[in-house]
């Protein structure tokens, strides 16, 4: 599912690991980041393809919207190391 995301969306790691579940906007086929290098927030299209993945992940994921959309085993934030 990640290297899923990191193809259709180039965002950087650091990016990936703070997009929580709000940040997808699934019927404008976006997403929000809000932690970028230059600390400026960007939506990012979404291909049709990616849409119907996201859309899968989060019906077996069955998170919260304030949850990271790519949590660790534990249910937080990744890290990088």
């Amino acid at each position: 599912m990640i290297v899923n995301f990191f193809i259709n969306t180039g965002v950087r790691l650091s990016e990936l690991t703070n997009i929580k579940i709000k940040d997808l906007d699934l019927s404008k086929e976006t997403v929000d980041i809000s932690h970028s290098k230059s600390r400026r927030e960007r939506t990012l299209p979404l291909s049709r393809t990616m849409i119907k993945i996201l859309d899968k992940y989060l019906d077996i994921r069955k998170g919260e919207t304030d949850d990271y959309l790519f949590p660790n085993v534990y249910g937080k934030q990744l890290s990088k190391g």
